[in-house]
């Protein structure tokens, strides 16, 4: 979502609605759309899948910017409004220049990853996968956190806004200190979650977490 006009959805399409329903754009995928993107200034929409490549447009006119090619299929993707970052089945987080296209930097990861967030300063990238989730900085080679879950559970969804990290994993949600890596929270979660939402509330400067199951 980019203010309170764009949603965008993945499929065998992507879709572009108003939040009144109405919509603004479909763009046809040869293969299923796995993940998709929004720049925070509302001017890219990058979609990515099982086709080995992802595909970057300009907004609104949908004029498509890149074609970018991915080694295998791509499961999470994340960005700020200079560089792309994306992570799938071949085990490696790779981040990209939105301007060009180039890579600048890649993370190897321990198995795929099934989710990427960062703050919009883009100063870290924290990553979800198979059995762990870790927090990088970016431009540093070194892992600053690698949080294991007990049971070796799939973590598929996280959301950090520099300050705290946050997923779901075999014992719920856990939400951590970037800097510190100590548990702030921790909640019982009962069925399968995919997504995790973290909005500040204007008035008291709390967290107010929404979970989609």
């Amino acid at each position: 979502q980019y203010g309170s006009t764009l949603l965008a959805l993945g499929g065998s399409c992507i879709t572009l609605w108003t939040l009144d329903g109405t919509v603004l754009a479909k763009i046809p995928s040869q293969k299923t759309c796995n993940a998709v993107w929004l720049s925070p200034d509302g001017k890219l929409l990058v979609g990515a899948g099982g086709g080995h490549r992802m595909m970057v447009w300009s907004l609104p006119d949908l004029e498509l910017v890149h074609v970018l090619d991915a080694p295998n299929r791509i499961w999470a993707l994340w960005g700020t409004s200079t560089i792309l970052a994306s992570a799938g089945s071949d085990c490696t987080i790779s981040v990209r220049s939105l301007e060009t296209g180039a890579i600048l930097l890649t993370y190897p990861r321990s198995g795929q990853v099934m989710s990427l967030w960062g703050p919009l300063d883009g100063k870290i990238l924290t990553s979800a996968g198979f059995g762990n989730l870790t927090v990088h900085k970016l431009g540093q080679a070194k892992v600053v956190h690698d949080f294991q879950d007990d049971q070796g559970a799939w973590v598929e969804c996280v959301w950090s806004d520099g300050i705290l990290v946050a997923w779901v994993g075999s014992k719920g949600m856990t939400a951590r200190g970037v800097e510190s890596g100590a548990i702030v929270r921790e909640f019982p979660v009962r069925g399968v979650v995919r997504c995790l939402w973290g909005f500040l509330c204007a008035n008291s400067g709390d967290y107010v977490r929404v979970i989609g199951f």
